[in-house]
């Protein structure tokens, strides 16, 4: 079973997914292409694009189809399978907001066996950053030289409907790591952090109170928002 394994993804790394596919009796569409850019028209350069099943659930990543977007901003996703998608972008700059996260920008692509959609056009609007500092001044999150380390902490922000939009890891040093998440203006959210084999307080090393993960409605154009923590052992004292 492991040879067979091995040998079907050496197949399909040759060039044989779209016919493999096909005896698989899975119908396949010709390809989407277009555009990706900023409102004023800007290309977004090197973002990813990809295609993402409608029927997906909220934080569920099923089987996609992506490609890079070129230096004009310009991509195409070969050979999909038949069905509706919604039009995802993971961009490079971290105040653009990808369009498939949101009901309001989310773009819905349609597509039957055999057909090809081209000239689509995936706009990004800009978004307000929030960023989350975590310290770590006991060493209980995992690192590369800490791999050891059992502590967990989940960042992000509620947007509403039970769902948390995690916020991504973006640095890390010898004193804690750095998250950021972006949001698009309109929205309502709220902070939200939780540690998992750990205690999280406040950047003053307090309890969390309530004020220090308020609520807001996110404005278009803001400047980030910057919030500040710090984790401990559950028993509070330094290791």
């Amino acid at each position: 079973m492991r040879i067979n394994r091995l040998l079907l993804a050496s197949y399909l790394l040759s060039g044989g997914t779209a016919s493999w596919l096909q005896g698989q009796g899975l119908a396949r569409a010709g390809e989407a292409s277009g555009v990706v850019e900023t409102e004023g028209g800007t290309p977004i350069v090197h973002a990813l694009v990809f295609l993402k099943p409608t029927s997906a659930a909220p934080g569920e990543y099923r089987q996609s189809y992506f490609a890079r977007s070129s230096a004009e901003g310009r991509f195409t996703i070969a050979s999909p399978e038949v069905g509706e998608y919604h039009i995802c972008v993971d961009p490079q700059e971290e105040d653009l907001v990808s369009p498939c996260i949101w009901p309001r920008t989310r773009q819905v692509l349609r597509l039957a066996a055999g057909q090809s959609v081209k000239n689509l056009r995936v706009v990004l609007e800009k978004g307000k950053v929030f960023r989350f500092r975590v310290d770590d001044p006991e060493k209980l999150l995992p690192s590369a030289l800490r791999p050891e380390a059992k502590g967990q902490v989940l960042v992000g922000l509620d947007v509403g409907s039970g769902f948390v939009m995690p916020a991504r890891e973006y640095s890390v040093d010898l004193r804690g790591r750095d998250y950021r998440v972006t949001v698009l203006g309109g929205e309502l959210v709220r902070p939200v952090i939780q540690g998992f084999g750990l205690r999280v307080l406040s950047e003053r090393a307090e309890p969390l109170r309530a004020s220090d993960l308020t609520e807001e409605r996110v404005q278009k154009g803001q400047a980030a928002r910057q919030l500040r923590f710090v984790v401990i052992g559950n028993q509070g004292q330094s290791r």
